[in-house]
């Protein structure tokens, strides 16, 4: 069972119930989760598995730090606020939805395989 959680207050609600059996994937542009990492370091040490998915291009990736599994995007900039007037350049997320697709395919046909649905 998939659950998105978009918020720090939903995170916070599901806590208790997360354990061992269990993958929380956080995905983060920044790896800066300044608001979220005592939650992280609570799970860490109730050994519930944490995946990274997170912007190579960022120097201080505190999230990377850590949990034990990580992956990484590389998030493309279009620079053309100076010509276009706007205050910050878009980021395409392309890559990012690449990957999350990759890894959710794969992870369907894994759990297939172990039930004999798919060889």
């Amino acid at each position: 069972m998939i659950h998105n959680l978009a918020a720090k207050r939903e995170l916070e609600m599901i806590v208790p119930y997360l354990s061992e059996e269990d993958l929380l994937i956080i995905i983060s542009l920044s790896g800066d989760i300044s608001d979220i990492i005592e939650i992280v370091r609570f799970l860490s040490l109730k050994r519930v598995p944490i995946l990274s998915i997170t912007n190579t291009r960022f120097d201080r990736n505190e999230l990377a730090n850590l949990v034990p599994y990580n992956l990484y995007f590389l998030a493309a900039e279009y620079p053309i606020h100076k010509t276009m007037h706007v205050s910050e350049d878009p980021t395409s997320l392309a890559a990012l939805s690449v990957l999350c697709e990759a890894f959710f395919f794969d992870y369907v046909k894994q759990i297939s395989t172990k039930d004999g649905d798919m060889k």
